[in-house]
């Protein structure tokens, strides 16, 4: 049975970076493993558009949930949530789904929790830090955030306060691609030394369990050089915000072809027409899966 949609009201609405806002739900007992997400249906003009958004909280940690939504160029919900949300509103939203948890780690007890993001991919480690900082006094935590300049550093308070909250046990590093005149701090785009050097600095006497969140090229140089450095495939999970693109450069041209689905005990057909994704076929057949696909996390 298709899971029913959940009727979450907007508590507050802080804007946690000028393209980026931070909508809290009045939803205590809302049931959610950090590194999960919700995915919205909202309506824009008489048309339902699905989406999922990261939780950036933990409910050990957080007594309400709350969702990060960044601007994205001609995004047609986001850019409707930043202008339009307000305090008070209503949103419908599918249960929180996602396997990319703590549940994933192979390695129990004390541990050297490593944290690469890159722009609003900090939104579920964000949740992750959070949560095995208070679970687990003995385990490390390392974050390296990669961002495009000081401005666009999501949670910066928030990270600020948690580092010294947690001294020495969490350790986040930012590297900045367009930093201002007075960043002190490294800057340039991810690179693999940058990864090494921010592994072997922090707990290296740990087992290592890697999250992985942003851009795909971010991630690939990150997950090349944790293997570098020895870190097991096993131990390096990873969640794209953006999904690849296929190469349509030299294939030749398909017909549509007939899909089944077969989602929460039911099968459906519908048809794919070529260069279609799946996920938009079975959404055009006005069958209700998660919007998650779109955005690498299915």
């Amino acid at each position: 049975m298709v899971a029913q949609p959940l009727s979450l009201t907007v508590q507050d609405i802080q804007q946690c970076a000028p393209d980026t806002i931070c909508i809290t739900f009045d939803a205590p007992d809302l049931t959610y493993t950090p590194g999960q997400f919700l995915t919205l249906l909202v309506d824009i003009a008489g048309t339902t558009y699905r989406r999922a958004y990261s939780l950036c909280t933990a409910p050990q940690v957080d007594k309400y949930p709350a969702i990060t939504v960044k601007r994205v160029s001609q995004g047609k919900v986001s850019n409707h949530l930043n202008d339009h949300l307000k305090i008070g509103d209503t949103l419908l939203s599918l249960p929180p789904i996602g396997k990319f948890t703590a549940q994933s780690c192979r390695h129990t007890g004390p541990k050297h929790l490593f944290l690469v993001a890159g722009g609003s991919g900090i939104t579920p480690l964000i949740a992750l830090l959070k949560a095995t900082l208070h679970d687990e006094p003995e385990t490390r935590v390392t974050l390296l955030y990669a961002s495009r300049n000081e401005e666009a550093i999501i949670f910066a308070p928030e990270l600020a306060a948690l580092e010294k909250q947690y001294a020495p046990r969490l350790q986040v590093i930012h590297t900045l691609s367009q930093p201002s005149a007075e960043w002190q701090g490294p800057q340039g785009r991810l690179t693999p030394e940058q990864v090494a050097a921010a592994l072997n600095k922090c707990a290296p006497h740990l087992p290592t369990s890697c999250f992985l969140c942003g851009p795909t090229g971010l991630m690939d140089t990150a997950t090349a050089a944790l293997q570098a450095q020895g870190v097991a495939p096993a131990d390096i999970h990873a969640e794209s915000f953006t999904a690849a693109l296929p190469d349509t450069t030299t294939a030749p041209p398909e017909a549509a072809k007939t899909l089944t689905v077969r989602y929460e005990g039911e099968t459906y057909q519908c048809a794919v027409a070529p260069e279609e994704t799946i996920l938009d076929a079975v959404l055009e057949a006005d069958i209700d899966l998660p919007f998650a696909c779109h955005t690498g996390m299915c």
